[in-house]
């Protein structure tokens, strides 16, 4: 801190004494990591994991955004990709192919702004970030049922070529900032429908219920056998 501070002296700037201040400073600037940058350093840093990644009242973690990149759609992936989303139960809130600015605000300021492997010389727009999809998982389990959905696309459509074809927030935090960067100005608007969505109550499938109340059908089974039995014993 002593360091900076003379350095800040000798530049004639103000970058303030305490973390928060040195944080405001560089957001001012335009200088602050993205928040998907500030997910890595939250894994061994505990004051910018508390700071950024401390859950919103909101609770929306039951949501994730997806990207796909250019390659999927040049491809034709996208149908059967969304088939496989809600084949896992999984439900589109929205959906959105990026365009124009919103692509180019997508491309610089999401995932760092590197959408290819360091070691990779592809100078195709393949791996460009093209499309976006809000994702609600309806589902209670302690499972990263997110993670365990992109792996299941990645291992279907990737075709063992590098980077792979999706992309996606890891947190509520990030899932946000994604919307405002892929919708926006429709925040409020995807709020309502996620709010609407988690409404609906998700249709178990007969054989589940059977099993739910297996207990009652078998002491009702046993009572009427119990029945059937002493009214024959007594002719």
């Amino acid at each position: 801190m002593f360091e900076i501070q003379n350095l800040s002296n000798e530049l004639k700037i103000n970058v303030g004494s305490t973390m928060e201040e040195m944080e405001d400073y560089l957001d001012k600037e335009g200088w602050k990591p993205e928040i998907d940058t500030l997910a890595k350093f939250a894994q061994w840093n505990e004051w910018v994991r508390q700071k950024n990644f401390t859950l919103s009242k909101k609770s929306y973690d039951s949501i994730s955004v997806f990207i796909l990149r250019e390659l999927s759609i040049k491809n034709n992936l996208l149908d059967q990709i969304k088939e496989l989303i809600k084949k896992e139960g999984f439900k589109i809130v929205i959906e959105t192919h990026l365009k124009d600015d919103v692509r180019s605000n997508a491309i610089k300021h999401l995932r760092g702004g590197t959408w290819k492997d360091q070691l990779y010389k592809d100078n195709t727009n393949n791996f460009e970030p093209a499309y976006a999809l809000v994702i609600l998982d309806n589902h209670k389990t302690n499972l990263n049922r997110f993670s365990s959905l992109k792996e299941k696309i990645r291992k279907k459509f990737d075709r063992n070529i590098s980077p792979s074809i999706v992309h996606s927030a890891d947190n509520e935090v990030e899932s946000w900032n994604y919307i405002n960067y892929c919708f926006p100005r429709s925040e409020k608007e995807i709020e309502n429908s996620i709010k609407n969505l988690k409404k609906i109550k998700i249709s178990k499938p007969s054989y589940l219920q059977f099993i739910k109340f297996f207990p009652y059908y078998k002491a009702l089974l046993n009572s009427k056998i119990k029945s059937t039995m002493m009214k024959i014993i007594n002719k």
